[in-house]
């Protein structure tokens, strides 16, 4: 939704448990891992992309800032 450089905004509210203070972990779509020859699907894999804390929860949505990257996130 919103991602700047210390924050990002997310779409969970009051309503879905988000507090101030709550933890969050932000991580992409899970990726089917598949043999390269069998075609047999292995399993899923997902990576977090960063954790940060709420600081601030309105109606539609919630302001998290970031609190920690992924090293290799912070050298790209």
């Amino acid at each position: 939704m919103y991602v700047d450089t210390t924050r990002f905004v997310i779409d969970l509210v009051g309503n879905d448990g988000v507090r101030p203070g709550s933890v969050v972990s932000v991580r992409r779509d899970k990726i089917a891992i598949v043999h390269p020859i069998t075609g047999e699907l292995l399993g899923e894999l997902d990576e977090e992309v960063a954790t940060g804390k709420v600081t601030e929860v309105r109606d539609k949505f919630s302001v998290v800032e970031i609190e920690n990257l992924p090293s290799e996130r912070r050298s790209r």
